[in-house]
């Protein structure tokens, strides 16, 4: 079997790890792996093995179409059994060039603005050999709510690398380390949680705190946390593709905002043992308070004061939540699961026989 993944910097931004992980995972099942990536991408942050191919990217969608389409004379001779199209800006293109290639196409679903998406593609989506991948349950509801069962829709849930959980090494008396990871737009959900940093600080002035910067510089944060005091404490985090996987070094890792999207972040902190603080968001069914994270029900800067000051005060509790995370991961959304489930789905879409555990080789 011959798979093409195709990436867009968006969703490569978030998911440059699990893109990785899936390409190995199909080349370890003896998949053959071309990569489709943006021109830009480091040579060094695609995987060093498989074919790889670039494309231009653009904002304008039809721009996008007809660039990824046009990659159909680089790959009809290799004759790609499957287009995987890892973000909902690049369904058209993969689309197009799959019927070019005659080839199955899925569709990665991991956003609920994805939904829409698919609901105005639909005439195109239900002539071609498609099929969706949802990343969670409440997508995959949501998606088959919107389109009907005629259209295969699975969920395959992201899958990490859980590490050997160590007792930290660090001593008690050393200052918290936090990252924020959120949308660079200044809210209520943001509000609440500076003014409950703002009480955390003036207490202990020694806590650290990181804001993530999804494309962007953090202006729209930047203002209001240096009208609250909350600069000598705060630091932007400087935006490099891939660049996430350096804050997982942190203490804790907090999502301020319900973004209704799956982040392998996310994942990747509850499977290092990192505690989770995040906003309740009703498409992430992750997100199992006191069991992978503690959560936040509706803006209060209480609620955040008291999880940010727990944390500070009892270590060893959230060090027990990262605990029982990283035991959720284990059983969830191992990397080998996600490979399986994905190749299984390749293999009904392309008609080829599934291969059953303990069956004879002929």
């Amino acid at each position: 079997m011959h798979v093409v993944l195709i990436a867009n910097s968006t969703w490569l931004d978030e998911e440059l790890t699990a893109f990785r992980q899936l390409a190995v995972g199909m080349l370890d099942e003896q998949v053959r792996v071309t990569q489709v990536v943006p021109a830009q991408l480091p040579l060094e942050d695609a995987i060093s093995f498989g074919d790889r191919l670039s494309w231009l990217e653009s904002s304008w969608s039809w721009l996008r179409r007809r660039r990824l389409a046009g990659l159909a004379e680089s790959l009809e001779k290799t004759e790609p059994d499957i287009l995987h199209a890892m973000h909902a800006e690049t369904w058209e293109g993969a689309m197009l060039l799959a019927e070019e290639l005659e080839a199955g196409v899925v569709l990665h679903v991991s956003r609920a603005e994805d939904v829409a998406v698919a609901l105005k593609l639909r005439v195109a989506i239900e002539a071609s050999r498609a099929a969706f991948t949802a990343s969670t349950q409440p997508l995959a509801d949501a998606m088959i709510d919107a389109l009907g069962k005629a259209i295969t829709v699975v969920v395959v849930r992201p899958g990490v690398h859980p590490q050997d959980l160590e007792e930290p090494a660090k001593h008690a008396e050393q200052p918290l380390c936090a990252v924020i990871s959120g949308e660079m737009r200044y809210d209520d959900n943001y509000r609440a949680l500076f003014t409950a940093m703002r009480s955390i600080i003036s207490e202990y002035n020694e806590v650290q705190f990181f804001i993530d910067t999804p494309g962007s510089e953090g202006r729209e944060l930047w203002l209001p946390a240096r009208k609250l005091g909350l600069v000598r404490n705060l630091s932007i985090v400087p935006h490099r593709l891939g660049h996430r996987e350096l804050e997982l070094e942190a203490d804790v890792i907090i999502h301020p905002q319900a973004l209704g999207r799956s982040r392998s972040m996310t994942l990747q902190a509850m499977a290092a043992g990192i505690p989770v603080l995040a906003r309740s968001d009703r498409w992430l069914d992750y997100l199992i308070d006191d069991e992978t994270a503690w959560i936040v029900d509706t803006v209060d800067a209480t609620r955040w004061e008291e999880l940010l000051r727990h944390l500070i005060v009892a270590p060893e509790n959230g060090r027990e939540l990262g605990r029982k995370a990283h035991q959720y991961v284990r059983d969830h959304h191992l990397v080998s699961r996600q490979v399986g489930d994905t190749l299984d789905l390749y293999r009904k879409v392309t008609g080829e026989a599934m291969k059953f555990p303990g069956a004879a080789a002929v």
